[in-house]
């Protein structure tokens, strides 16, 4: 018996006061690790928006470059050379329909 009372005695569990506490100090940590976690989420999603904004800008240049290079550039046909000021040299011919002909 008194074996049995000693094993019982060295066998102490966790009061109810202590496993309170513990709770509640995991649920200050959950807590701090949550919010932290949100903010990241946060920010991450900002900085998708800013690196959308800033591919849809780049779009916008590339297709501007692209529509102003397929334009293109005026020959040397349409410049009059012999002027000493520069003017495009539109020819006055027309076809025999009355659209104008460009050399």
């Amino acid at each position: 018996m008194k074996a049995r009372n000693l094993a019982r005695r060295l066998q102490h569990g966790f009061s109810l006061i202590e496993m309170m506490l513990v709770v509640a100090i995991m649920g200050i940590i959950s807590a701090g690790i949550l919010s932290q976690m949100n903010e990241a989420q946060q920010r991450g999603y900002s900085e998708q928006v800013k690196l959308d904004n800033f591919q849809e800008a780049r779009d916008f240049v590339d297709q501007f470059f692209r529509d102003i290079n397929q334009i293109g550039y005026p020959s040397s046909r349409l410049v009059d050379t012999t002027s000493l000021t520069w003017s495009p040299a539109l020819m006055t011919q027309t076809t025999s329909l009355g659209q104008p002909i460009y050399l």
